[in-house]
């Protein structure tokens, strides 16, 4: 049976604003709380600096994420601007379940 993946095309044009959205795994509402809530806002603040860009809004819904950057460099990866977000908030919430959860 052939495995089905999204195909979502990511363009990287310099000076455009980009309007992101990205969804939990499954669309299970793992942003429902508070403390989820704020990593995944201190994950963007972290990205926007590591990354360069500027954030002009950003919605986190309890099962996805909706963003509006706005790079300021001329060669940049729309994709690795994700990857840093959403890997920063998985790692504290991996860290998190397995401290208090064991």
């Amino acid at each position: 049976m052939p495995t089905k993946f999204k195909t979502c095309r990511r363009y990287n044009d310099a000076g455009h604003a980009h309007a992101l959205t990205f969804t939990c795994f499954h669309g299970r509402p793992f942003l429902s709380r508070d403390r989820a809530r704020n990593w995944t806002v201190q994950a963007i603040a972290q990205a926007a600096e590591k990354h360069e860009f500027d954030v002009w809004a950003y919605v986190v819904m309890p099962e996805h994420v909706h963003l509006l950057i706005s790079p300021r460099l001329a060669d940049y990866d729309i994709s690795l601007i994700l990857a840093t977000i959403k890997q920063s908030v998985a790692r504290r919430a991996i860290s998190f379940v397995r401290r208090e959860s064991p």
